[in-house]
């Protein structure tokens, strides 16, 4: 019987070990099939055949770092999320591994280039939208009782995703702008966005053709690949230079106007540059007669019933924008919205353009208020005074001296009695009413005189914001050669 238990137990240990021969040359098989689709630079064919092998040998540390590595050359959000999972797994089966510290540092560069690539995320979901140049954004009409605001500004486009080319196409919008006046052709234009979160774009008018886009993407890229070939960064320099020289002057024939964005996203704005830039239609006169450049920034909204909401960046960008403020009958005073402006509302949009002003203004408030005072003080004055007059001039029954006097032969005495007014009070109510009537007097004067001077600070504010509109700082952008025989640009302010 012992026999027959001991050959039975020996069966089985010889099929469990067939069994674990059989299932490590199963894995073996797997490992080797994904090795060579990595080499190969197959990795969703590598990950595949590393997952079925892990099936096989779920506590095996070396599949956990091989998956590991897969999933950072497949790179993305979701991958890199997966590398640093497997690499801490693998540091959990085999906790004195040599390569410890290699491994632990590797999870840190994934932490790093997750929070990148979740930031990269973030900003081309938020791509997507109307954006309105807030720079020159004005209010024009405001209904207090339905609360509608009517505006207008320079630019408004729509940035939408074209799905599964990693391309946008963004659409220029005329509602509500003060450009793109001419008879724009095409009013599309696909962008790339680029890993700073930048991108760029040009729409121009009466165009007979788009320049090509892809053609500059390629040879940048080879130019990226000539320096790293010869090992001399100034020829990528210079390659890319010569490069966005070509297409800045690679404009549509016969164009009018052409409208050049450089655009970064920051913050939930879209922030940077427009050249514009104007040439004549006949193109036997291609001549430049406008290259001017502007800084630019552009928040989101969106369409409610078919028209633009006046969002909440719109807002914050008009009350961070100096603004006239207007004055009716030189007196009252308001800002864009139509609301009342405190004096010290006024101060702080005075100072946001002028100190100076703000603080000459604040020394006409002090006068104002030192007018007010002597007014309220004289009339109080005045009034005081007549209760004094009034009681000082009351007649009062004075008794005088005693005298006697013989009546039907008889001595009789008597009382002289005689009326008389209060000198004191009345003296006392004329100093009071002359010192208020003076004290009036001299107020209106000073209170008048820093009404004025408040009116004139306000005027000259809004002088300085209209010739600021005016004066647009405006730049030119022009290209050429050097005197080395580059290529280069310079931008004149």
């Amino acid at each position: 019987m012992k026999k027959i238990i001991i050959f039975s137990y020996f069966i089985v240990a010889v099929c469990v070990l067939q069994a674990q021969q059989d299932n490590r040359e199963e894995m073996r098989r797997y490992i080797r099939r994904a090795q060579t689709a990595y080499n190969a630079g197959e990795f969703n064919d590598a990950l595949k055949e590393y997952k079925t092998a892990l099936q096989l040998a779920p506590q095996y540390p070396e599949l956990y770092k091989a998956i590991g590595d897969v999933y950072e050359k497949l790179g993305g959000t979701a991958n890199i999320i997966e590398a640093a999972t497997y690499y801490k797994r693998y540091l959990e089966l085999s906790p004195n591994a040599e390569d410890r510290r290699t491994i632990q540092d590797k999870i840190y560069d994934l932490e790093y280039f997750q929070e990148k690539s979740e930031d990269q995320d973030r900003f081309l979901d938020d791509l997507s939208g109307i954006w309105v140049a807030v720079d020159n954004l004005e209010i024009t009409n405001k209904d207090k009782k339905v609360g509608t605001i009517s505006w207008h500004t320079n630019f408004i486009f729509e940035i939408s995703e074209i799905k599964k080319t990693g391309k946008y196409r963004v659409t220029i919008m005329k509602e509500g702008c003060d450009y793109y006046t001419e008879s724009i052709i095409d009013k599309t234009v696909d962008i790339v966005p680029q890993k700073d979160k930048s991108f760029n774009f040009t729409i121009a008018d009466a165009q007979a053709h788009t320049p090509n886009q892809g053609g500059y993407s390629a040879l940048r890229f080879v130019a990226r690949v000539a320096g790293a070939a010869t090992g001399m960064d100034w020829v990528t320099d210079a390659a890319t230079t010569a490069v966005d020289v070509a297409q800045a002057n690679d404009l549509p024939s016969n164009t009018q106007i052409a409208y050049i964005f450089g655009l970064q996203y920051k913050d939930g704005k879209l922030e940077g540059l427009v050249n514009i830039i104007q040439k004549f239609a006949n193109p036997n006169k291609q001549r430049t007669s406008r290259n001017d450049v502007y800084e630019i920034t552009f928040v989101k909204s969106k369409k409610n019933d078919g028209h633009i909401e006046f969002s909440n960046g719109m807002t914050k960008a008009i009350e961070n924008k100096p603004d006239i403020i207007s004055l009716e009958k030189a007196t009252y005073k308001q800002d864009k919205w139509g609301n009342k402006l405190s004096d010290n509302e006024i101060k702080s949009k005075l100072a946001n353009v002028n100190s100076q002003l703000s603080e000459s203004f604040q020394a006409a408030k002090k006068q104002r208020k030192t007018g007010n005072i002597l007014l309220t003080a004289g009339l109080l004055t005045t009034a005081a005074s007549i209760p004094f007059l009034i009681i000082g001039n009351q007649e009062h029954l004075y008794s005088g001296d005693s005298y006697e006097y013989y009546e039907d032969g008889q001595l009789r005495r008597g009382t002289e009695y005689y009326y008389d007014t209060n000198s004191t009070l009345i003296t006392a109510g004329l100093v009071m009413l002359g010192t208020g009537v003076v004290t009036t007097i001299v107020s209106f004067p000073i209170k008048s005189s820093g009404s004025k001077k408040s009116l004139d600070i306000i005027n000259e504010y809004n002088n300085q914001i209209s010739q600021q509109k005016k004066d647009k700082p405006v730049s030119e952008l022009r290209f050429g050669a050097t005197s080395s025989g580059g290529i280069g640009f310079t931008l004149t302010f």
